[in-house]
């Protein structure tokens, strides 16, 4: 039962990553936008520690090379730098659409109760290498049999490769603007239930830039529970 509820979890993330796909592909015609502005009190700027980023209504205002305005709801993807994982008084993070970016400010731990987390994903540097960690799972009870996240590349001659890191486990992979999309998985259905490395990543011509993992999710084959962003400078 357990396997079969893992490969429907798998079917699921992929099928969602391919309309995410085809919704980014088609939207207004490909305009470059030449400033944008967040709406204001729109956006959800003081966050608990490991609190979600909230975008239920956010939005901002483009203004185009053309000369048109239009107003847009924040999605994750526009979306970088954002991390709850420590208290911030003064957290920056960057908002980017159609080559125009913003930044804002967030506050984290000001007067927020912390959001309980079954884990955290971690980020180190190993030479030319990042490895990507889950901890903390041996003292949940919590067994993870997929993981999803976003990889963001902030600049374009910006590449990485993948490597999956435990026994029988496996990646896929889908490239989209900026950004890498990876699904970390056990081929043979066999929970992960201590906190391990999962992924090496190899970035090429990144020194110096700050990578962010983010929109991440871990199930169990039952439960999905996201995961709080991370950044870390190269």
């Amino acid at each position: 039962m357990k396997k079969k509820q893992f490969y429907i979890i798998i079917v699921s993330i992929l099928l969602a990553i391919t309309l995410l796909l085809s919704s980014c592909n088609g939207d207004s015609g490909g305009k470059q936008a030449q400033r944008i502005e967040v709406l204001s009190g729109s956006f959800k700027i003081d966050y608990a520690i490991d609190e979600q980023l909230d975008l239920s209504n956010a939005y901002i205002n483009v203004q185009y090379w053309d000369g048109s305005i239009e107003k847009k709801q924040i999605t994750a993807d526009m979306v970088s730098g954002f991390d709850t994982g420590l208290t911030n008084s003064e957290a920056q993070l960057t908002i980017s659409y159609r080559g125009a970016l913003v930044n804002l400010f967030y506050t984290v731990g000001k007067n927020q109760t912390a959001i309980f987390t079954y884990s955290r994903l971690l980020m180190r540097k190993e030479g030319k290498y990042l490895i990507l960690s889950l901890n903390n799972l041996e003292e949940h009870d919590f067994g993870i049999y997929a993981a999803e996240f976003t990889l963001t590349l902030p600049k374009e001659e910006m590449y990485a490769s993948f490597e999956a890191l435990g026994k029988d486990c496996a990646i896929a992979k889908e490239e989209i603007t900026d950004a890498v999309k990876i699904l970390w998985y056990n081929s043979n259905a066999t929970p992960l239930k201590k906190g391990a490395d999962i992924v090496k990543v190899k970035l090429n011509n990144a020194d110096g830039e700050s990578v962010q993992v983010k929109s991440i999710n871990i199930s169990d084959g039952v439960e999905t529970i996201r995961l709080p962003s991370k950044t870390i400078k190269l």
